[in-house]
């Protein structure tokens, strides 16, 4: 699983979409360091046998002092016997989710919505087949019940243009990035711009 991660965080950014600063973490060391260099950051445990990490307490966001990242560290190591511990830069912004399944008749399918649990509860997503250019990918968003976020609802500020860059690059290289579904949830976005946080890919 973390050799799949390492990948297609390279093939995001190679294909033009943004992902969080990021580096597995093996010692106590390396992680202080990650710390001073982005001030607030996330910690997940990564392996094949953790699908949704929030459910079992697998991920610690908006950590900002040494001695938290410390006992997150070692509170992983212990409860997570073999897998990975991977340190992010913590960006602040709205969370989407843009996703892909491979129908064995039509080919990739790609959808977008509202990030984080919200995918899951409300299923407020818009579908499209892939590939699609930036219009659809705009009107994709004009589409879910929640678009009016996008919009600024409540001072939330996010670049839309950006977001259907996004999604377009997305839809336009699923057979590289491999498997049969892929997930970026969240997506998250702000007034500067959009990147890729946590990912979900299925063989």
């Amino acid at each position: 699983m973390e050799g799949r991660w390492l990948d297609i965080f390279e093939i995001l950014e190679e294909i033009g979409i943004p992902v969080a600063k990021w580096s597995w973490i093996e010692k106590e060391e390396e992680l202080l360091k990650f710390l001073e260099e982005n001030k607030e950051i996330v910690i997940k445990a990564i392996s094949k046998d953790i699908l949704h990490k929030s459910d079992v307490g697998a991920v610690k966001v908006g950590i900002g002092s040494p001695e938290e990242a410390v006992e997150v560290f070692r509170n992983f190591r212990k409860r997570f016997p073999g897998a990975k511990i991977l340190a992010q830069e913590m960006i602040h912004g709205l969370e989407l989710f843009l996703g892909a399944k491979k129908d064995p008749i039509f080919g990739w399918v790609i959808s977008f919505g509202l990030g984080g649990i919200f995918v899951e509860v409300y299923k407020d997503v818009s579908m499209r087949l892939a590939p699609v250019d930036e219009g659809e990918a705009m009107r994709m968003m004009e589409e879910i019940k929640g678009g009016k976020i996008l919009e600024g609802y409540r001072g939330i500020k996010v670049r839309k243009e950006e977001i259907a860059r996004i999604i377009s690059i997305f839809s336009k290289n699923l057979d590289r990035i491999g498997g049969k579904e892929i997930d970026i949830n969240p997506l998250i976005c702000n007034e500067k711009g959009c990147w890729a946080v946590d990912l979900r890919v299925l063989e």
